[in-house]
């Protein structure tokens, strides 16, 4: 006979309930029959039936307070609270600040108090008092290398439960579901495809992953009067198996015995992740949309700490937003990374200065730097202004010069004080730049700029342990799918050649240590294809050894021109 977990009527409350283990909560709690308000800091896109959200950082006890009081006056009760948001980047514990100790501790031990303070006064006074459910993890009961505070917060998680399910019985009880590996919609950045998920779920023994569902159905169980004898336990779910050290998906990735050993997690493995710029500290300018987001994403795929910045403004330079910065370091932190937002403007001096500042109060150091940022404001010469061409060679030039000048002058500091880094630059240049671009003379320009300024990069800063090299890429962004609308256009299927993580690979190796031979090269990327641009170089030559007359050069130019190969056309000509 099939088990009745009726909760009609409840009102249940899940707090990171929009995805991954907290969706499957949500599911579940809604099948059994109650009114589920989620909490998480964004909203979702779309809601089910007998779903409500709210925003709140659950670190906060003033939202919470504010969440709580909300819920009682909309519905006149609250039943069942599941703490479930929490999570925590990978970071050594040896090198991380006390200041990214406090803010996980924060997140997964006392946030998850502050609710369940806030929801058992509310309980109390219901004759029929409530349920608590922690969302705990092996972590807590394991070594957790990589996610030390995560694993001592989800310890101390533990414990206040079974302390808690003491103080407040016998009307209100707590209990903790313990979970390990879960196959949540972001496994397969952890995992990677189905076979990479296979492989990992092979570790545990009953041969696969756990589903969101199943976490659900038995959060659900524990919120039902079925357990209503039950308080102070700690439930394990998808447990991990013969002796796998590995994250739950959606929420975390650390090291595991396989890293330790080979130098590559189970999942990397897997998954054709090659974790080639694991702890490095990379720089990506302009990350909040487009390349420079697919960028910040895939280095923090390979196991790289990113300072995501992005002024926010719309495509032709106007407005500002931290919007686009916060939301990528939010997506690298529901994957399991560690990034921080910057908004600073780049191209202006004391701002690309913080820029290099936010790396190093962040993280310690400085490895990488991605020179991305951008925008257009298209014109045919005979129509271009002088402030859209000011504005133009700003952001790109100046804003790549800043950043280089800033960078650059660390990395000198770190090589004269005997620690020589092992450290790059990637600039971003253009086929417009390179070839020129109708309609397009101050972006051109400033590309060409770039171009030249990554030479003369290369060549100053090699002796600092610096390469430098650039990309000029095609792909699908704001700044080109409306100029460029038919070649940018998705097609209905097969492979994508204009989607912008296209371009990220290249980048991301350049970025690591076995590109250190590569220095003042610029690569034209697109697609699946990588292309080493040649440009300019001496050609064709003829010398008179002494001064030309102007009526002799006639002849000359035109033979030296019949000598040498087609220039490639001019973009739109």
């Amino acid at each position: 006979m099939a088990l009745d977990l009726d909760l009609d009527g409840a009102v249940a409350l899940v707090t990171g309930g929009v995805r991954g283990v907290g969706s499957g909560i949500t599911r579940a709690l809604r099948a059994a029959g109650a009114r589920v308000v989620i909490c998480a800091r964004n909203e979702p896109d779309t809601l089910d039936d007998g779903v409500e959200f709210a925003t709140c950082d659950v670190r906060n006890p003033d939202d919470v307070g504010r969440l709580v009081d909300g819920i009682v006056a909309r519905h006149g009760r609250l039943d069942v609270a599941v703490n479930n948001a929490g999570g925590a980047p990978f970071a050594d514990a040896a090198d991380a600040s006390p200041n990214f100790h406090s803010k996980v501790v924060a997140l997964n031990l006392l946030a998850p108090l502050t609710v369940a303070q806030r929801t058992n006064a509310v309980m109390q006074r219901q004759d029929s008092g409530g349920a608590i459910v922690n969302i705990s993890s092996v972590s807590g009961a394991r070594p957790s290398p990589g996610t030390a505070a995560y694993g001592a917060a989800k310890a101390g998680l533990e414990n206040l439960t079974t302390s808690l399910a003491v103080e407040w019985a016998p009307k209100v009880r707590v209990n903790a579901v313990r979970v390990g590996m879960v196959e949540t919609e972001r496994a397969a950045m952890h995992y990677g495809d189905a076979e990479g998920v296979a492989a990992v779920g092979a570790t545990v023994p009953v041969g696969r992953l756990a589903r969101p569902d199943e976490i659900g159905d038995c959060v659900a169980f524990l919120a039902s009067a079925r357990a209503s004898y039950v308080s102070g336990v700690g439930a394990d779910r998808a447990r991990r198996g013969r002796g796998a050290r590995l994250p739950r998906g959606g929420q975390r990735r650390h090291r595991d015995p396989v890293r330790h050993r080979a130098g590559r997690s189970a999942a990397e493995q897997g998954a054709g992740v090659s974790g080639i710029v694991r702890d490095r500290v990379v720089v990506v300018t302009g990350a909040g949309r487009g390349i420079g987001r697919e960028h910040a994403l895939a280095f923090a795929r390979e196991g790289a700490k990113v300072v995501v910045n992005d002024v926010g403004v719309a495509l032709d330079g106007s407005g500002t937003s931290g919007g686009p910065a916060e939301q990528v370091v939010a997506e690298i932190a529901a994957s399991g990374g560690e990034a921080v937002a910057n908004t600073d403007d780049v191209a202006d001096w004391a701002g690309a200065e913080r820029v290099v500042g936010t790396a190093l109060a962040t993280f310690g150091r400085l490895d990488v730097l991605v020179n991305n940022a951008g925008f257009l404001r298209d014109r045919m010469l005979v129509n271009l202004d002088e402030q859209e061409w000011d504005a133009v060679l700003r952001v790109h030039l100046t804003g790549h010069f800043a950043m280089l000048r800033h960078a650059g002058a660390h990395w000198r500091a770190e090589a004269k004080a005997g620690r020589t880094p092992d450290a790059r630059i990637i600039n971003t240049s253009s086929g417009a730049g390179l070839l020129g671009s109708v309609g397009q003379g101050n972006y051109s320009a400033a590309k060409a700029g770039i171009a030249g300024l990554t030479l003369v990069a290369s060549a100053e800063l090699a002796r600092y342990g610096v390469t430098v090299n650039g990309i000029a890429p095609a792909a699908r962004t704001r700044m080109t799918e409306t100029a460029f609308a038919d070649d940018m256009a998705a097609p209905d299927g097969g492979f994508d050649a204009m989607d912008p993580g296209n371009v990220s690979p290249l980048v991301v190796w350049l970025g690591s240590a076995g590109s250190a031979h590569v220095t003042g090269r610029m690569f034209e990327v697109d697609g699946g294809r990588v292309c080493l641009m040649e440009g300019w170089r001496h050609g064709p030559r003829e010398d008179k050894g002494a001064r030309w007359e102007p009526g002799e050069l006639g002849p000359v130019v035109r033979k030296l021109i019949d000598a040498a190969p087609e220039p490639e056309p001019v973009y739109g000509a």
